[in-house]
């Protein structure tokens, strides 16, 4: 076959296929034309829309095969898994060398607070105190430093309660702990110069070794500002002690507002009312509330100031403690207040 016989081949079949091309185009438009539009509503356009919506929905819900190879994080993991073998690796647990102890922890007295002074009231146990200063940060500065059997530590240690103040040590409860009491002796902490024995004739400061100088620290015993020592509990300082006695007019007259209390069902005087306590007052410093109802002073009914002033300098020598009976908002509570002699 010649190159002349090619090219006729060629050209006959480019002929045949432009032909059949144009007459399937002329076939089509031919078609075309005969297309009317379907009239709205009509059966034939519904049926059209449910096959036009019915290609869209399988061309919505059409899923991609899964794709043969997988991603470089999957196979560092399954070259993990299997620990470069083919074998799943094994389960390794790991357990402690020493078993964990879940049992609470003592929480000693000597890491919390020091010791300071002792004072040991031999005719009256109860009233036998110890002063603090703390050691661990997490107490806060207010905390009381005067302390006395019963008395608890400050938060976060309050499960620790005193138990008694002797001049042998101070012996310490620590709750959960059974049988594990704490004694602090007096050598532990304090010089035992610094012990205060109180005994029927007064007090007796006790030296602890021969030739140590007896020594007087009132400084330490009585503070010079009234201070908190337990819960509604005040030891009277010996400064306020002498304000209060030379300025008790001038503290009812320009720290409080006052008025005597009657009892609303039967109308019947029944305390001093204290109906505001000026911030910051000397009042207020000794535990004066606004709203508070003096009922009594050691057991002795007040119906009015002039009562119950006249009350406590009558027995000033008597007592050395004084327990006022307060209400507020219908609650009582007992506020006790130690004087700098006793």
């Amino acid at each position: 076959m010649n190159v002349s016989t090619i090219k006729l081949a060629c050209w006959l079949i480019s002929m045949s296929l432009t032909f059949g091309l144009s007459y399937y185009a002329y076939d089509f438009y031919k078609d075309f034309e005969n297309i009317k539009p379907l009239a709205k509503g009509s059966p034939e356009l519904e049926e059209a829309n449910n096959y036009v919506r019915s290609v869209l929905q399988e061309t919505l819900d059409f899923t991609p095969e899964g794709r043969d190879g997988i991603t470089y994080p999957e196979v560092t993991r399954t070259w993990r898994t299997y620990n470069w073998t083919g074998k799943l690796a094994p389960i390794i647990v790991e357990t402690p060398d020493d078993p964990v102890d879940n049992t609470p922890k003592l929480t000693s007295v000597r890491t919390v607070l020091r010791l300071l002074m002792v004072q040991v009231d031999a005719p009256i146990p109860e009233n036998s105190r110890i002063y603090v200063a703390y050691i661990d940060a997490r107490i806060a500065e207010d905390a009381p430093v005067w302390l006395g059997p019963g008395d608890t530590l400050p938060e976060p240690f309050e499960s620790t309660t005193i138990v008694s103040i002797t001049v042998q040590g101070v012996e310490f409860a620590h709750a959960g702990f059974d049988g594990q009491n704490e004694i602090v002796k007096p050598g532990d902490e304090i010089d035992e110069s610094l012990i205060v024995v109180v005994g029927p004739d007064g007090v007796i400061q006790r030296p602890a070794k021969p030739g140590i100088p007896m020594m007087s620290r009132p400084d330490l015993l009585v503070p010079k500002e009234t201070k908190l020592i337990g819960k509604n509990k005040y030891q009277i300082g010996t400064e306020d002690a002498v304000y209060l006695g030379e300025n008790y007019p001038q503290i009812l007259t320009n720290d409080l507002r006052y008025r005597t209390y009657r009892n609303p069902k039967t109308g019947r005087r029944g305390g001093i009312e204290l109906q505001d306590v000026r911030a910051g007052s000397v009042a207020e410093r000794h535990g004066a509330r606004s709203g508070d109802i003096i009922i009594s002073v050691n057991d002795h009914a007040v119906t009015s100031v002039q009562e119950a002033v006249s009350f406590v300098k009558t027995n000033s020598e008597r007592f050395s403690t004084w327990d006022v009976v307060v209400e507020n908002m219908g609650r009582r509570r007992t506020v006790t207040y130690q004087s700098p002699n006793n």
